[in-house]
């Protein structure tokens, strides 16, 4: 299961993440964002508490919220009863539908993920959500498919967060077409993949991979 003390957001921290995000659409993930924050019953202290490595702290308490409540989304559903890539699928989809409405602050940490320090951790709350998925969907290898999967489900999570990002059309039916494509494309090329001998000899090499290893949770 995912770590729970990850995931776990006390009650003081999560009034501090809510009220900095009316903030974050306007000021972006910032240290005036956090400034803004300060009043109405929140004071300096407290914020130096709860988030005390500031902007970055605050950014994974929101990955972990949004995780959190995907989770929560998904224990509604007999996943027992669905294939594999329809409970992916579904994984990716109740994330979105948690962030729907906070879109600009998503908008906004996609857009401040490209400054100086930020991008490592975008990738690591990406995989870390990608892990939670594949886990819940039933996969709980530790071999090289541990790695081929996640970072498949990370290609189709992050375009399909992109053109979610753009998409207007009504409760997001585009997205959902273009989210239903990707698994579908992301499924096949699975399967080539495992059918290639010797490819995670090959892949393990490559640097993107080497990467992901990296900052991937490490399952026993």
């Amino acid at each position: 299961m995912p770590c729970i003390s990850r995931l776990v957001i006390t009650a003081p921290k999560n009034k501090l993440l809510f009220v900095l995000l009316k903030n974050v659409p306007a000021h972006g993930w910032t240290d005036e964002a956090l400034r803004r924050t300060v009043g109405k019953g929140v004071t300096l202290a407290d914020l130096m508490v709860a988030f005390p490595a500031g902007i970055p702290d605050a950014l994974r308490a929101f990955a972990d919220w949004a995780e959190r409540e995907m989770l929560a989304q998904l224990g509604k559903h007999k996943l027992i009863q669905l294939r594999v890539r329809d409970r992916v699928r579904l994984g990716v989809q109740l994330w979105l539908e948690v962030m729907a409405p906070h879109r600009e602050a998503v908008r906004a940490a996609m857009r401040d993920a490209w400054q100086p320090g930020r991008a490592v951790l975008g990738l690591k709350n990406l995989a870390r959500v990608c892990d939670t998925i594949w886990y819940e969907a039933g996969d709980h290898s530790t071999d090289f498919n541990y790695y081929t999967k996640r970072g498949l489900l990370a290609a189709v999570f992050g375009s399909t967060l992109i053109f979610w990002l753009q998409d207007e059309s009504e409760e997001f039916e585009k997205t959902q077409e273009f989210l239903s494509d990707r698994i579908d494309n992301a499924m096949q090329i699975g399967k080539l993949t495992g059918q290639v001998k010797n490819l995670g000899q090959i892949i393990a090499k490559a640097k993107d991979l080497s990467s992901l290893a990296e900052i991937l949770p490490r399952r026993a």
